[in-house]
């Protein structure tokens, strides 16, 4: 039936299954029920099929669904590869097929089991090195500040160490610089070093010119970075500078000195 035809007589919902190419389409009609359009190889028996695999079934709509499948040599062929893919996995498994899906089952087990411990792990290691960073807090007046260069590491977010530092006291100001491909900057500043005068935006923003990037945020929060990564240690100094001009003050020599390595 030519397109324009099947089109005006049934409507759009003849492609409710997918769209039909060329401009004559044939159209499957069960009376009183539905018509579609249909691109597929029609047999005057099912025996003309010879194997017939159900590939996927989706659901597009409610009421609609759509049915992929292979019949004859392509269903044949399909087998054979999903056959020869589970003699293979069976095979690196070290079991039979019939139990492949046992060993699977005990393999995820096993893996959810390491993902916990090293979940504890890294849980742990965050703990030590929040509590590393807060004993190198430098006193600044009524200011705590912990201003460090660390390694970027599994299991440790510079933003979460950030936030558990400026958590733990409403004093603290906390100003990280993360090194691995690039360098992150993190700042975070509590309630009452913000009052006094603290601004971690413009912090991170005149650390991150020196990195040759850039970045800001608010006053209790900011992030930014750059690519120049032997320029941490001067981005370091301009870090703890900012921090003093804001709250008044000179930092002290040895301050600087615990702005190292973490």
């Amino acid at each position: 039936m030519a397109r324009e035809k099947a089109e005006a007589k049934y409507g759009y919902r003849l492609y409710q299954g997918g769209a039909v190419p060329g401009s004559k389409i044939r159209v499957v009609r069960i009376q009183g029920w539905d018509a579609e359009a249909c691109g597929g190889t029609h047999c005057k028996r099912t025996g003309e099929l010879g194997v017939f695999k159900i590939e996927k079934v989706s659901k597009l709509q409610d009421g609609v669904e759509r049915i992929i499948f292979s019949a004859g040599e392509p269903a044949l062929k399909r087998l054979n590869q999903q056959s020869e893919a589970l003699a293979k996995a069976s095979e690196l498994l070290k079991t039979t097929p019939d139990k492949l899906p046992e060993s699977i089952k005990a393999i995820v087990a096993e893996r959810d089991s390491l993902e916990k411990e090293i979940g504890k792990v890294h849980a742990k290691a965050m703990e030590t090195h929040v509590k590393q960073l807060e004993k190198k807090a430098i006193s600044l007046g009524t200011v705590r500040l912990v201003l460090a260069k660390t390694a970027k590491r599994r299991g440790i977010d510079a933003v979460e160490v950030a936030n558990r530092l400026k958590e733990s006291d409403p004093n603290m100001i906390v100003v990280i610089f993360e090194v691995s491909e690039r360098v992150q900057v993190v700042a975070a500043a509590g309630d009452e070093a913000v009052k006094a005068g603290v601004n971690a935006g413009q912090i991170v923003s005149e650390a991150s010119k020196v990195l040759g990037g850039g970045g800001g945020g608010r006053l209790f929060f900011a992030t930014g970075g750059g690519s120049s990564k032997d320029n941490v240690d001067e981005a370091l100094k301009v870090a703890s500078q900012t921090v003093t001009k804001q709250l008044n003050m000179a930092i002290p020599a040895e301050g600087i000195s615990n702005a190292g390595q973490a």
